[in-house]
């Protein structure tokens, strides 16, 4: 298996679906037919003011604040959703009315959603800091400061990151699964990391 690199800002810029906000995605399984049209997808959507999110009935859903600023997510019948520091992580269902409101002082909130869809895969979202091993059959990081290596086992070949970088290993069609070590190499830093495991 070898990593995908690319820089975010290079990956296209789509509108939602209900045109809250935009998006890019990093990586997507696809599956024929059906909503959701996919098995489980990684994107970076961005956010310029208060907005309802997409509806994604069957669809667990996990978010990582990337930058400064403040979101809280509210649904009828669901639990206050908050994030109010760069990393902090929300898990929540796809299904309810989800409602954004955020606080911003500078540029557009940025947010990496991880989706997966029930009874296909599982998916883990983290933030990182210090070093780390990854595992799953899915695995992808976004760095937001700093540099870090993700080193192989055994095999020791090794890939160097840095900030506004995302990268993704799938381990489809075989469903091996990938398990890496992750360094900073930077005096401070950190990025984000997702797993996710294939049912």
């Amino acid at each position: 298996m070898t990593w995908r690199v690319v820089a975010l800002d290079a990956l296209p810029d789509e509108t939602w679906r209900n045109g809250g906000g935009r998006t890019r995605t990093i990586a997507a399984q696809q599956r024929a037919g059906g909503e959701p049209p996919w098995d489980w997808r990684i994107s970076v959507a961005t956010i310029e003011r208060s907005a309802a999110f997409s509806t994604f009935p069957g669809v667990d859903r996990a978010s990582v604040l990337l930058g400064a600023g403040r979101i809280e997510l509210s649904a009828d019948g669901e639990s206050a959703v908050q994030m109010h520091q760069p990393g902090e992580v929300a898990v929540y269902r796809g299904e309810a009315p989800w409602h954004a409101e955020i606080q911003r002082v500078g540029p557009p909130l940025s947010l990496l959603n991880v989706m997966t869809r029930r009874g296909a895969a599982r998916g883990r979202v983290q933030a990182l800091r210090e070093g780390a091993v990854l595992s799953g059959h899915v695995l992808a990081v976004v760095v937001v400061e700093g540099g870090w290596r993700v080193t192989a086992a055994p095999s020791g070949e090794s890939l160097t990151l840095s900030a506004g970088c995302c990268a993704v290993l799938d381990g489809e069609p075989s469903r091996s699964t990938a398990c890496r070590r992750i360094e900073r190499v930077s005096r401070a830093g950190w990025l984000a990391a997702v797993s996710i495991e294939l049912a």
